[in-house]
């Protein structure tokens, strides 16, 4: 029987300590993120062969603020078949990205007539560095 205790103790031991390891690694991935740059989101793109693409588009930059005051850094893209066009399509890029890293996405829904909104998430891109909140403020 102390045999079983000890071997369960042992095992809840191990346990805390990689719940522990995890947790750790999640709090820096978000106080800490290795955020991409404008740079390497635009090479991102070239290598997937839609940069040159988006560079003909008709872009139009523009700012949106939060409740707190807080600015994102967003940009249409006007539909290059139909510029009247009234369908839009809000497109986010990832954790660590930037905007730059939706122009794949951006293309496919250009390409069916839609004009397009990249934007910067929180902390990321153009925008002033922040925590990253994922909704919660």
């Amino acid at each position: 029987m102390k045999i079983v205790l000890i071997v369960i103790l042992v095992a809840i031991i191990f346990f805390c300590c990689f719940v522990f390891k995890v947790a750790q690694k999640i709090s820096k991935m978000i106080s800490e993120p290795n955020l991409k740059t404008d740079a390497q989101g635009i090479e991102y793109a070239k290598k997937s062969g839609d940069y040159d693409f988006y560079e003909a588009l008709n872009k139009e930059d523009f700012t949106v603020s939060n409740f707190s005051g807080y600015v994102l850094h967003c940009q249409l893209c006007k539909n290059y078949k139909d510029s009247t066009s009234k369908k839009y399509v809000i497109i986010s890029h990832g954790h660590k990205g930037n905007r730059y890293m939706s122009i794949k996405y951006a293309v496919l829904f250009q390409k069916l007539g839609f004009n397009t909104i990249i934007y910067d998430l929180r902390g990321h891109g153009l925008n002033e560095k922040a925590y990253i909140t994922f909704g919660a403020e």
